[in-house]
């Protein structure tokens, strides 16, 4: 499939330097240093949710929303149960309003090893709330 823009001239095909420059561009990534396919795919944000979920027993990974506009949505409209924090960003402008709206809402807080979030939301279960 062609994208927007795109196109085709057969005449041109035996100057056409697109795989030239490709494969130019290719020979400058170090594969050496590049993690394989299964350690990337282990760190992607889903597998820290699951983790979460299991460190609080938290069977519905629905009830835990990773990210600060998530976090913020759980505080103005969910029933927060708690509220995680990655340590490293405890002075970060972007997480004031969380923390302010946490102080006022009296929910807790937990300073928390986040490696893909600043900031993480959990929901009460409704049969909790």
């Amino acid at each position: 499939s062609r994208g927007l823009g795109d196109v085709y001239k057969r005449q041109l095909t035996d100057s056409d330097l697109s795989y030239d420059f490709i494969e130019t561009i290719e020979k400058e990534f170090n594969m050496e240093n590049t993690p394989d396919l299964e350690k990337r795919v282990e760190s992607q944000g889903i597998d820290e949710v699951i983790n979460i979920g299991k460190n609080f027993g938290i069977d519905d990974i629905n009830l835990i929303k990773p990210g600060i506009g998530e976090t913020t949505r759980v505080l103005l409209r969910r029933v927060p149960w708690k509220i995680l924090v990655n340590e490293k960003y405890k002075e970060d402008a972007s997480l004031e309003h969380i923390l302010r709206l946490v102080e006022e809402k009296e929910v807790p807080v937990e300073w928390y090893p986040l490696e893909h979030y600043k900031a993480c939301g959990l929901i009460k279960k409704v049969a909790d709330a």
